[in-house]
C-alpha cells in the first residue's frame, strides 16, 4: 500500500459536508449501474472491502494513497459506511483508486440523547441515525440504545439543508481532541468567530488559519475545526481550514456523487450539498423522475462537470427509499440471495456475502424490489457474532388483532407485548399503511413479538 503522497491534486467536492482529491479529466464513468470498469471521481458511503466498494463499485487499492482526517493512514483505518471520496483511473480491466480521503463529520462529546425522535446531538450538531447507519464496535449491538451523554462520538454523514448530519457510520471512541467539519454561518471578523451547526467556534487563539483569500472565514465556506472546548462551551479553534471551491474542477471530469438535495434553483438544477447539477433532456431517472426532485432528497448523480463546476447528470438515482430492516438467522444462501425470517433478500454487491453462511446471525437495510413483490433490495449487510432477538421494520398490509402481516411475514402478539406508542388497541387502529418495527422470536414460521412500535 502507498500510504504517501502521490502528488494528487486535492480538492473539496462540496457536498454539505464531503472533502475530496480529483484527478485528471477522465472520461470513464463511475456510473450508477454498478458494473464494468470505473474512473474519474467517487464520493459516496463505503458499501464493502476486498479492495474497497463506495456506491456498489470496486475499487483496487494496492496503489491508492489513503488519508484519514488529513493523515496518511492504510485501508484498516477505513470502515463500512465512512463517506469518502475516491480518485480513480483504468488499470488494465480494473478500476484502481489513485486516492481515498475520508475526513470525520464531527468527533466529541454527546451533549444530548432524544430517543423519541430518535436524535443526539454531537458538539452541537445534531445527529440522525436511520436504517442505513452502521454502528462501530460496542455500538454495534446497542446502536442508539446503547448512547449516553458524556460518550466521545465520531460520526460521518450527509448534511440536509438544515444543517442536521444524516449519519452514515457512528463509532465510539475514547476521548481526545475535538474535530468538526461544516459550513460557516455568523461569521464575526471583529469577535473572530463563526458557528458550524449549532456549535459556537471562536479562532481568536488559532495557531493555523489557513486557505482564507483574504484571511478570515465567510458565511458558506466550508471548514475543518479542531481545538478543545471553553468554560462556555464554544469550540476553542487550535487549526481552522478552509477547503478550496468547486471552481478548481476541470471541465469534462467525470464524477459520481452521492448526498442529499440542499436547494432547488430551478426546474432544471439543484444542489447537493454545495454541487451545482444540471439536468436536461438527455438526464435519465431510476426509481423517479424529475417531479420527484424534492429538498431532503437523498440522490446519486453520475455526470461530467462544465467549465463553471456544475455537474451536468447524465443519470439520477434516488437512494432514500432504504426503509426496511430485517435482523436474524440466515436460513437460505444461494449465490448472491439470503433468506431470513423467510424473506427473500438480494444483497448482489455487498461483500460482507461472502462471509456469511446459512445458520449466521445478520442485519439487513433495504427496500421493495419495484419488479418482483416480496423480495427485499439490500442497501447494507452485516453478519453479525451472535443472534438477538429477530427484528423486522416495514410497512404494514394488512391487520387482523391480534396480528398483522409486513413484508410477507405474520407478526403474532399477546398480553406480553409491549406496545411503547400506547395499547394495543391503538396500535392495530393505525397501524395499517405505517412503518413499524416489531421485534421477538422467530418460530420458522411467524414472529412472536415482544415489542412492537412506529417507526418515523
Amino acid at each position: 500500500m502507498n500510504q504517501t503522497s502521490a502528488g494528487c491534486r486535492c480538492l473539496l467536492l462540496v457536498i454539505a459536508s464531503l472533502a475530496g482529491c480529483t484527478g485528471g479529466g477522465s472520461d470513464q464513468s463511475a456510473g450508477i449501474d454498478r458494473g464494468g470498469v470505473r474512473g474519474g471521481i467517487a464520493i459516496g458511503v463505503v458499501t464493502g472491502f476486498g479492495s474497497v466498494f463506495v456506491n456498489g463499485v470496486r475499487y483496487s487499492t494496492d496503489a491508492a494513497t489513503i488519508t484519514v482526517d488529513g493523515r496518511a493512514a492504510s485501508e484498516t483505518e477505513l470502515a463500512l459506511g465512512q463517506v469518502v471520496a475516491v480518485e480513480a483511473e483504468l488499470a488494465g480491466s480494473e478500476s484502481s483508486a489513485v486516492t481515498i480521503v475520508y475526513d470525520s463529520d464531527v468527533i466529541g462529546p454527546v451533549e444530548a440523547v432524544d430517543p423519541l425522535a430518535g436524535q443526539l446531538r454531537v458538539l452541537g450538531q445534531v445527529v440522525q441515525p436511520s436504517t442505513e447507519t452502521w454502528w462501530g464496535g460496542a455500538l454495534q449491538a446497542t446502536e442508539l440504545a446503547g448512547v449516553v451523554p458524556g460518550d466521545w462520538l465520531r460520526v460521518s454523514g450527509l448534511r440536509d439543508a438544515t444543517d442536521r448530519l444524516i449519519a452514515t457510520r457512528i463509532d465510539l471512541l475514547p476521548a481526545g481532541e475535538l474535530r468538526l467539519r461544516g459550513i460557516a454561518r455568523d461569521s464575526d471578523d471583529t469577535a473572530r468567530t463563526f458557528r458550524i451547526g449549532g456549535q459556537p467556534i471562536d479562532y481568536s487563539a488559532a495557531t493555523l488559519v489557513s486557505g482564507f483569500p483574504d484571511g478570515a472565514p465567510r458565511d458558506g465556506d466550508l471548514l475543518r475545526v479542531t481545538g478543545s472546548l471553553g468554560a462556555a462551551g464554544e469550540l476553542l479553534a487550535d487549526t481552522l481550514q478552509r477547503v478550496a471551491p468547486l471552481a478548481a474542477v476541470e471541465a469534462g471530469e467525470s464524477a459520481e456523487i452521492e448526498g442529499i438535495i440542499t436547494a432547488l434553483l430551478s426546474p432544471a438544477e439543484f444542489l447537493v450539498g454545495s454541487v451545482p447539477v444540471l439536468v436536461g433532456a438527455e438526464t435519465k431517472f431510476e426509481h423517479g423522475d424529475a417531479a420527484a426532485l424534492a429538498v431532503d432528497r437523498r440522490v446519486e448523480v453520475d455526470g461530467e462537470f462544465d467549465a463553471d463546476g456544475r455537474l451536468r447528470a447524465r443519470e439520477i438515482e434516488f437512494e432514500d427509499r432504504s426503509t426496511l430492516r430485517v435482523e436474524g438467522t440466515v436460513s437460505v444462501k444461494a449465490g448472491s440471495r439470503l433468506t431470513i425470517l423467510g424473506i427473500p433478500i438480494e444483497a448482489n454487491g455487498l461483500t460482507p456475502l461472502d462471509a456469511i453462511q446459512p445458520g449466521d446471525c445478520a442485519k439487513v437495510g433495504g427496500y421493495a424490489a419495484p419488479d418482483q413483490p416480496g423480495l427485499v433490495i439490500a442497501t447494507r449487510l452485516e453478519r453479525e457474532d451472535a443472534c438477538g432477538s429477530a427484528k423486522l421494520r416495514g410497512i404494514v398490509n394488512s391487520v387482523a388483532a391480534p396480528q398483522f402481516e409486513m413484508l410477507g411475514v405474520t407478526v403474532v402478539t399477546d398480553a406480553a407485548t409491549v406496545f411503547p406508542d400506547g395499547s394495543a388497541a391503538d396500535f392495530f387502529a393505525a397501524a395499517p399503511g405505517q412503518l413499524v418495527e416489531a421485534k421477538g422470536h422467530f418460530d420458522g414460521t411467524v414472529l412472536l413479538a415482544t415489542e412492537v412500535e412506529f417507526k418515523d
